[in-house]
C-alpha cells in the first residue's frame, strides 16, 4: 500500500502540530516499546546523576549518547520500514519529528546535564586552585616579612656602631 493510499486518520501531519504538548498527547503511551523507552530514559537520567563524580564514565556515556543521537536518522528510517513488528501505529515520519521528540531530546537533555556538571566542577576546581594559590602567596609573603624583620633586628644587635648611635640619640 502506497503512502497516498493510506487513510489520513492514521497519521497526524507535522504541519498540523501546534505545540509539543498536543504532539505528545497523540502518542499511545500504553504500547510496550514506548513504556520501555520511557524506562530507558528514566534509567539513563539516574545513571547520569549517579555517575556525576566519575569523570571517565561520564565522558564515555556522553560520547555514546551523542553517537546514538547522530544515528537517530538511521534508527528512524529502520523503524519506519519495520514499525509493524513492534508497534500498533506508524509514528516514524520522514522528517524525524517523533524520534527527535521521544528519543533525541531526552538523550540530549542528559548530555546537557553532564556539560553543566562539568562546568560546575571546573569552576569549583578553579576556585579551589585560586584559593590555594592565594594562601600560598600569603604564607610566602608573611614568611618573607618575618625573615626580613628578623634579619633587620639581627643587624641592629650585631652592629655595635648602630647601637651606640641609638644610645647617643637618647
Amino acid at each position: 500500500m502506497e503512502a497516498d493510499q493510506l487513510p489520513s486518520s492514521d497519521f497526524i501531519k507535522t504541519d498540523q502540530i501546534t505545540d509539543l504538548w498536543s504532539f505528545l498527547q497523540t502518542i499511545d503511551w500504553s504500547e510496550g516499546w514506548l513504556m520501555c523507552l520511557v524506562v530507558f530514559h528514566v534509567a539513563l537520567t539516574a545513571v547520569t546523576l549517579l555517575t556525576r563524580n566519575h569523570h571517565t564514565t561520564q565522558a564515555v556515556l556522553f560520547f555514546l549518547l551523542l553517537l546514538t543521537v547522530r544515528c537517530s536518522q538511521s534508527i528512524n528510517q529502520y523503524a519506519a520500514e519495520n514499525w509493524k513488528r513492534f508497534s500498533r501505529q506508524q509514528y516514524f515520519d520522514s522528517q524525524g519529528m517523533f524520534i527527535s521528540v521521544v528519543f533525541s531530546m531526552p538523550v540530549l537533555f542528559n548530555c546537557l546535564m553532564m556539560v553543566i556538571n562539568w562546568l560546575w566542577l571546573s569552576s569549583s576546581m578553579m576556585v579551589t586552585w585560586k584559593r590555594a594559590e592565594l594562601e600560598a602567596r600569603m604564607r610566602l609573603d608573611s614568611a618573607n616579612q618575618s625573615a626580613s624583620t628578623t634579619s633587620q633586628s639581627n643587624n641592629t644587635t650585631s652592629n655595635p656602631d648602630h647601637s651606640d648611635d641609638t644610645k647617643k640619640t637618647k
